[in-house]
């Protein structure tokens, strides 16, 4: 609503940030750890992010995800706007509506971004992104990206009862095979030719 803008507007205004873009959220968890892709490895994309684009990073979750998205902050360049179990959803939805770039797995928050139009990068592991994923075809030209490792067991959309061999302490396969390269080239491209242009 326009009441969760405004609230968002007063936000960054207080915060800054409208002079901080590119701002880049990312949703590190991904609600189970069949689709939990490595803190380290996000922490390394916004790193990267922050050194080539110069990006702001906001960090979006529950407040179960507080945690994890501490855990994410920590290394960084700068210290992120950390925003995990301080928002309701409709807010959430709004942050991300006013982002240059949106990095998640595949949950509730990837379909936002997708809803409300902004860029966005998701990464998919047992689901299958032709079912699950609200972006159109998530492929080059497309505003909503999906990286993913092409296995020949994946996608089985086993995620809530995963096999074996992939519910065991370490995510699956098919996680930890999409590389960091992998979500930041997406990434990098989608800031490139976004409305700001944020070239390096």
């Amino acid at each position: 609503t326009q009441a969760d803008r405004d609230f968002v507007g007063r936000l960054f205004r207080a915060l800054g940030l409208e002079s901080k873009r590119p701002l880049v959220g990312i949703h590190p968890s991904g609600g189970r750890l069949v689709k939990q892709w490595e803190i380290s490895r996000w922490r390394e994309v916004a790193l990267r992010l922050e050194r080539d684009f110069k990006a702001t990073v906001l960090i979006t979750g529950s407040a179960a995800d507080k945690p994890l998205a501490e855990a994410l902050g920590t290394g960084l360049l700068t210290r992120p706007l950390n925003l995990a179990g301080k928002l309701t959803v409709r807010e959430t939805m709004a942050v991300i509506d006013a982002l240059d770039l949106f990095l998640s797995p595949d949950t509730g928050p990837m379909h936002m971004a997708c809803a409300v139009g902004t860029p966005s990068v998701a990464v998919f592991s047992p689901s299958d992104p032709v079912r699950y994923f609200s972006g159109g075809d998530g492929q080059a030209g497309s505003r909503h990206r999906v990286v993913r490792a092409d296995l020949w067991c994946s996608p089985c959309n086993l995620i809530r009862r995963p096999p074996d061999e992939c519910s065991g302490p370490e995510p699956p396969e098919c996680l930890r095979l999409v590389g960091v390269e992998d979500v930041y080239r997406e990434a990098a491209r989608l800031l490139k030719v976004g409305p700001g242009g944020f070239a390096p």
